[in-house]
């Protein structure tokens, strides 16, 4: 069993497969560079499409992740302890932050 503790609560493994597929690609046209490959054009646009699709997976795993907390926050009074810690949450307060993962 594998767990990955992350201050992102909403980078899933969608999130973590779009990022390391961002990286393939990278590294692929970063090679491909080095020995003057003919095929550096095309990985460029494998490139920049994998930048794209994983920038819509990051945006909408994220917007999900706000809209149930939003939604959670709306089922409490505000007064409440969990409405507050919820506030905090989305706020993105009191949490160290660490980068996303490569």
């Amino acid at each position: 069993i594998k767990e990955r503790a992350s201050s992102h609560e909403w980078v899933d493994n969608a999130c973590r497969n779009a990022v390391q597929a961002k990286y393939r690609a990278g590294l692929a046209l970063s090679q491909a560079h080095r020995i003057n490959s003919p095929a550096v054009s095309m990985l460029e646009i494998k490139f920049a499409e994998s930048v794209t699709s994983c920038s819509a997976v990051l945006l909408q795993a994220y917007k999900a992740y706000t809209q149930k907390i939003r939604s959670n926050m709306l089922s409490l009074p505000r007064a409440s302890k969990q409405w507050w810690s919820l506030n905090r949450k989305l706020l993105q307060h009191g949490a160290n932050l660490v980068p996303l993962p490569r």
